[in-house]
């Protein structure tokens, strides 16, 4: 999706508000958002796990 690639680009940002305004987009968009996400896991930024866990409802 158009929308979603540069959102989990966002999630590496340096700063936070960006990665906030990117996990809340996210979880707006929902269950299209989550496959990406998914595979963006393998990345070791917390704000990527944050979103992920934020569209499962965890």
């Amino acid at each position: 999706m158009d929308k979603i690639d540069p959102l989990i680009r966002d999630l590496k940002d340096e700063a936070w508000g960006v990665r906030e305004k990117a996990i809340e987009a996210l979880a707006r968009i929902g269950k299209p958002a989550v496959e990406p996400l998914i595979a963006a896991l393998n990345d070791d930024v917390p704000a990527i796990r944050t979103g992920q866990q934020r569209l499962s409802g965890r």
